[in-house]
């Protein structure tokens, strides 16, 4: 994302946060070994998906005293919105992020 000019920290933090999640929750909750992560920027948004070869929608769960249960709700707290597709063969979990932030004014 770097290259395509998006440099500022906190928003790049969020971003791989959220790829990080998708990402655990597809090796987690999936059998197989395909998977994929895209990364896609139109008209200044950016959406981060993974898509695996499960059919298996993914659902937020109630967080558990150690650490699962709260994937979802890291992403759902850091995008702007995200959804799950069915494909022929699996899913994509996807997530746009929420707006860059503008540039600050100078002068």
């Amino acid at each position: 994302m770097g290259a395509w000019g998006y440099r500022e920290r906190a928003w790049l933090d969020a971003a791989l946060l959220i790829v990080t999640e998708l990402t655990a929750n597809a090796v987690r909750h999936t059998e197989g070994d395909v998977m994929s992560v895209q990364v896609r920027a139109v008209d200044g948004r950016v959406r981060v998906a993974v898509v695996d070869g499960s059919a298996t929608l993914p659902r937020r769960l109630a967080p558990q005293h150690d650490e699962n249960g709260r994937g979802l709700m890291i992403v759902a707290a850091l995008a702007a919105k995200w959804s799950a597709d069915l494909l022929v063969s699996g899913k994509r979990v996807w997530a746009e992020l929420v707006p860059y932030p503008a540039p600050e004014p100078t002068g």
